[in-house]
């Protein structure tokens, strides 16, 4: 609940902002799609030792809109679906590991955007902007796959077969999306150029990054280390985001 009244307030700050401005130069709404590589810090292995990891692959597409006013002042509200995980490996009793990680999230990302060049006045070149804000996602889906010298196994059947010495202490285990905080949050920080090719049809190309905040870990799955150490794990994202988007106002 204290999430969807974070949404309303800054809606809230919006609508205030806008009641303060007296001329809305454009409304756009459009579609995007996003790639890049996604990066998981401190990521819990929940008691068991821990995997070297690799940066993995990102991908989300959505819908937008934004409004603008003051010629270089405005909003943008999007709706993505985003696909981002982690991939470990290394020994574990002398035992080639391998574990993928992949997160489905629904991202609502609230950005504040500020154009450093004329809006919409020279066609020639294209219009610089930098874009910074919340972002809201909320967990659609969460797989944990193991690799133990080959052979795929289960979470429980790992955790059994690597030494865990925090075994008692697990909780009870249903589904992987147990494991996991259902809500995310994180500060979303753009830099992009927006190609007018006609009065009412753009392109838009941005490089993103994400930088989280909440951690991910289910409050029951946050163990310490071998170390009796416990860091947050949080999601990190960069990559480039391509957007098609029309003026229909």
């Amino acid at each position: 609940m204290k999430h969807v009244l974070f949404i309303l307030l800054s809606f809230l700050l919006v609508n205030s902002t806008q009641a303060q401005v007296t001329s809305i130069s454009s409304i756009n709404v459009g579609g995007s799609a996003f790639v890049g590589i996604s990066l998981i810090a401190e990521q819990n292995n929940h008691g068991a030792s821990e995997l070297e990891f690799t940066p993995t692959p990102s991908y989300s597409g959505g819908v937008l809109v934004n409004v603008n006013w003051y010629q270089n002042l405005g909003i943008q509200i999007e709706g993505n679906y985003a696909f981002q995980g982690q991939k470990y490996y290394g020994s574990q009793s002398n035992v080639e590991t391998e574990r993928n990680l992949t997160l489905n999230y629904i991202q609502i990302p609230v950005l504040f955007k500020y154009t450093f060049t004329e809006y919409s006045i020279n066609k020639a070149a294209p219009d610089l902007f930098f874009m910074a804000g919340p972002q809201f996602a909320f967990l659609q889906n969460a797989k944990v796959a193991y690799l133990r010298g080959g052979t795929e196994v289960g979470f429980t059947e790992y955790h059994e077969d690597v030494y865990n010495p925090l075994s008692e202490r697990l909780p009870e285990y249903t589904t992987d999306i147990d494991l996991f905080n259902n809500f995310d949050l994180s500060l979303t920080a753009t830099l992009g150029a927006q190609f007018e090719i006609s009065d009412y049809f753009m392109i838009t190309a941005e490089s993103r990054f994400n930088w989280g905040i909440s951690d991910i870990n289910a409050r029951t799955w946050r163990f310490p280390d071998l170390r009796n150490n416990y860091k947050a794990s949080r999601n990190y994202v960069w990559g480039l985001k391509i957007g098609v988007v029309g003026t229909i106002w």
